[in-house]
């Protein structure tokens, strides 16, 4: 990991609980905008600690790594925000709307059983969190690579061979007379 654990934890965790947050995280609709952030920061922290240029490689794994940690962490945060909204959701209603459509008698009972509050929080949890990562990955690694490109240190070049002296011309033997 060469020291990519730090920055992507970083990443993930600061826009991963900005991700969380009911009203701050609908700066993703623009374009992923804190999860891509979140992978920006961590190439920015990386190579702010490497003494070389960090190449593309490494900011893809690093924008993976902070997909991972800030997709998992937006989902606990945003756990307790979509169990207080099923709390609000009355699923009775969508049962007799359903159940006045004269569907079959399975069709109710699946729908019904989909329905039931336990149900769809767990099914909403494991949905959420397996969006979150895809998103997560995709859009934080475009984020670090992104970082890499801006915050890329320049190449030191490698001494060469030392230049040439001054070239030197044979001198005619003197002679005494």
């Amino acid at each position: 990991m060469n020291g990519k654990l730090k920055p992507a934890l970083l990443g993930g965790a600061i826009f991963g609980i900005a991700s969380g947050l009911p009203i701050i995280r609908w700066l993703n609709c623009a374009c992923c905008a804190l999860v891509a952030g979140g992978g920006f920061l961590a190439a920015h922290l990386y190579q702010k600690e490497s003494p070389k240029p960090i190449q593309y490689g490494d900011g893809a794994v690093l924008g993976l790594l902070t997909g991972v940690i800030g997709g998992l962490i937006e989902t606990v945060v945003s756990l307790p925000f979509s169990l207080l909204s099923f709390a609000v959701f009355d699923s009775s209603e969508l049962q007799d709307l359903l159940r006045g459509m004269d569907l079959p008698p399975e069709v109710n009972e699946w729908v019904g059983m989909l329905t039931a509050q336990e149900m769809m929080v767990g099914s909403t949890l494991v949905i959420t969190m397996i969006w979150s990562l895809v998103i997560w990955l995709i859009f934080a690694t475009i984020g670090a690579i992104i970082g890499v490109a801006v915050f890329q240190k320049p190449a030191v070049p490698s001494p060469g061979p030392p230049p040439p002296g001054p070239p030197t011309t044979p001198q005619p033997p003197m002679s005494i007379e």
